[in-house]
C-alpha cells in the first residue's frame, strides 16, 4: 500500500558506502510519524525466568499468536518488506553493490536481480530470493557483555538489515561496529578474533538508524557490550538468503589452523 512506509523511501545507490564492505546507513530512516507509530507498539515480549543475559530472542510477524496482537501498521509494514516490491527497491539501491560483490550471483540465479523471483520466507515456493523479517530482542543484562562477537553472516545469507526501536530512555550500548581484517582473512567458522580486525564505522544503537549491508567474507561485524540494565536491546531485523546448489558466503579456505 502506498501510506506503508518502507525503510528504503528516498535511498538511492550513490547512498551506498563501499568501505570496509558494501552497506547503507540511515540515520532518520523513517519519517517521524511513521517510526513513532511502530515504535509505540513495538511487541512486548516476556522472557522466562532462567534466561540467560544478552541472550538473542528473534519473533516472527507472520506466526499466529504473534501477528494478532500486532496493529495494522506493523501487519502492513512486515507484509511490504517481504514483498517483491521490496526487492525491486532494494535492487535499485543495492543492485551494483551485489553485482560487484557477488560477480556470478544472476547466472547461479537464472535471471537478472530486478526479474529473479521472490518468496517470503517458510512459504511454499521454490522461488530462488527468499525476504525475511523478525522483531529481534537482545535479554537485560546484569554484567557488561556483548550478544556477538566479530563475525559474518549465515552462508547463504545475501543482504542483511536492522532497523534500531530502542526502548525510551535505552542508554545501555550495544553499538555495532563494522570491521575489516587487518591482514590475512582469518575465521574459526564464522567469527574473527579482535585481535585480526581493525573497526571501521560504529553505528550507534539510536531510534530510527538503519543499516544495511551485503553480506560476504568481507562483512565482519559485531555488536559492542551494553552496560547493565533492565530493558531488552531491540531491533527489526531484515534479511535476504538465496536457495543456490551451494553457498553463496564460503569462508572454508580461510579457516584458521589449529595450534599444536
Amino acid at each position: 500500500m502506498t501510506d506503508t512506509p518502507s525503510i528504503l523511501t528516498g535511498a538511492v545507490a550513490a547512498d551506498v558506502a563501499s568501505a570496509p564492505f558494501p552497506h547503507l546507513l540511515r540515520l532518520g530512516c523513517l519519517g517521524p510519524d511513521a517510526f513513532e507509530r511502530l515504535a509505540g507498539a513495538f511487541p512486548k515480549p516476556s522472557f522466562p525466568a532462567g534466561t540467560p543475559q544478552n541472550f538473542l530472542a528473534l519473533l516472527d510477524p507472520f506466526a499466529a499468536g504473534v501477528d494478532a496482537a500486532l496493529t495494522e501498521t506493523w501487519r502492513r509494514f512486515a507484509a511490504h518488506h517481504v514483498s517483491a516490491a521490496f526487492w525491486r527497491e532494494m535492487v535499485a539501491v543495492l543492485g551494483p553493490a551485489l553485482r560487484r560483490t557477488h560477480p556470478g550471483l544472476e547466472a547461479r540465479l537464472g535471471a537478472p536481480l530486478e526479474a529473479v523471483a521472490t518468496a517470503p520466507v517458510g512459504a511454499a515456493s521454490d522461488a530462488p530470493v527468499r525476504l525475511g523479517v523478525q522483531f529481534g530482542f537482545n535479554t537485560p543484562v546484569t554484567t557488561p557483555s556483548s550478544v556477538r562477537g566479530v563475525h559474518i553472516d549465515k552462508a547463504r545469507r545475501l543482504v542483511s538489515a536492522l532497523l534500531y526501536m530502542p526502548e525510551p530512555g535505552d542508554d545501555a550500548g550495544g553499538d555495532l561496529v563494522l570491521y575489516r581484517f587487518r591482514d590475512a582473512r582469518r575465521f574459526d567458522g564464522v567469527t574473527a578474533a579482535l585481535a585480526d580486525v581493525e573497526p571501521v564505522t560504529r553505528v550507534g544503537y539510536a531510534a530510527n538508524t538503519l543499516i544495511m549491508f551485503v553480506n560476504s567474507v568481507e562483512s565482519l561485524h559485531g555488536v559492542l557490550p551494553r552496560r547493565p540494565t533492565e530493558r531488552a536491546r531491540r531491533y527489526v531485523n531484515f534479511y535476504v538468503d538465496v536457495a543456490l546448489d551451494s553457498d553463496l558466503v564460503d569462508a572454508s579456505p580461510f579457516q584458521a589452523t589449529a595450534a599444536g
